[in-house]
């Protein structure tokens, strides 16, 4: 990744987030198209998506109370971006796996933009708390985790049929890594909140700390069950797999902030890769569009380094766990492209007048 020194690492107060979003309301971005000039023109590959119509609207329909807060979670596509993640995985796993990513979309919105957005009360560690307890007891039965009490909010009630599903077909060592990093995943959304009310921090602290709220790292561990991966815990430990997970994070993480970016300009939020280096380096956004798509392009070439040592690592092992690195790294890819992919077919982020010529890079008035 490219190396960004901002000209200061000091907090700033929360006023500066309505300063900075009016600077950059009003200016044109044009972010190019990534799968072409970045990924260089990879298969876009996709699951059945019209199977999971039907599983996703009644998961909706059972976790997400309100018809306005159902309309919301619509314009993420949940089947689309489910079979993008997943684009081989057998259709009962696959509607397991979208419940997953319904459970994101629902339980990062009540403090992205819901009712703990602005906490001043310490709701947020409790809400935090209570999801721990909740997952681990349906994902963990045989330790005997104490579920939070009845009607404490947590949004988590989907995950005892996750947990009742992944109870088979993968090692107790794989459902903890996936567990582990969920866990991993809630406490990173819950000290960013923390941080953002602060105020700015640096360039590479705000890089590290959004690949970690992105819930890369748990969607990437779900492939060992999915796809029925058996890898030895050496492989998972390894540096070239560990790499790829973090590069990947980084890519998806980087790539829809500048999907977003006038979604949440629209609410004053600038906890955004684009407002960060406006605001350290002192340049305009589209300046700030160009870096981050070196950063993005750096990062690819780190992932595909990555995967080479991969795959030279495993060159004397059985053709079983070289089959399943491959399907392991194909895995990655799909999600690092189709992230692109459904970043930019859904209305949730960017209006079709942001295309024009046919590619898939987009411009827009901030």
């Amino acid at each position: 990744m490219a190396s960004l020194t901002p000209p200061s690492s000091g907090t700033t107060t929360p006023d500066y987030r309505a300063a900075l979003a009016t600077r950059l309301r009003g200016q044109t971005i044009i972010v190019p198209d990534v799968l072409r000039t970045v990924y260089n023109n990879p298969t876009i590959q996709l699951n059945d998506t019209e199977i999971l119509n039907g599983p996703v609207e009644a998961w909706l329909e059972k976790y997400v109370p309100t018809i306005s807060q159902r309309a919301k979670k619509h314009k993420a596509n949940i089947p689309l971006i489910s079979s993008h993640f997943w684009t081989h995985v057998p259709k009962e796993k696959l509607e397991v796996l979208a419940s997953f990513v319904a459970w994101i979309f629902l339980w990062d919105d009540e403090i992205d933009c819901g009712s703990l957005t602005l906490d001043r009360e310490e709701r947020t560690d409790a809400y935090c708390d209570d999801a721990i307890a909740f997952i681990k007891s349906c994902m963990q039965p045989e330790l005997n985790h104490v579920r939070p009490a009845a009607g404490r909010l947590h949004h988590s009630g989907c995950f005892i049929d996750i947990g009742t599903a992944m109870q088979d077909g993968q090692s107790k060592t794989d459902r903890d890594r996936y567990v582990n990093a969920i866990v991993a995943y809630i406490n990173s959304v819950r000290a960013s909140q923390a941080q953002w009310q602060v105020g700015v921090d640096s360039v590479e602290d705000f890089i590290e700390r959004r690949s970690k709220t992105i819930a890369v790292y748990p969607t990437l561990y779900t492939h060992a069950w999915g796809y029925g991966i058996k890898l030895p815990e050496w492989i998972w430990d390894h540096e070239s797999v560990q790499a790829m997970v973090r590069e990947v994070s980084v890519t998806v993480a980087l790539y829809n902030d500048m999907a977003s970016l006038k979604k949440e300009l629209k609410a004053d939020e600038v906890d955004n890769i684009i407002p960060i280096l406006v605001y350290h380096h002192n340049i305009s956004a589209q300046e700030a569009v160009d870096m981050t798509v070196k950063i993005l392009e750096d990062s690819y070439k780190t992932i595909t380094a990555a995967i080479g040592r991969l795959e030279s690592t495993v060159d004397a092992e059985s053709d079983h766990i070289k089959r399943d690195v491959r399907v392991w790294v194909d895995a990655c890819v799909d999600m690092l492209v189709g992230n692109v992919a459904w970043s930019l077919a859904i209305p949730r982020y960017l209006p079709r007048t942001a295309f024009s010529d046919g590619n898939l890079g987009f411009e827009i008035m901030l």
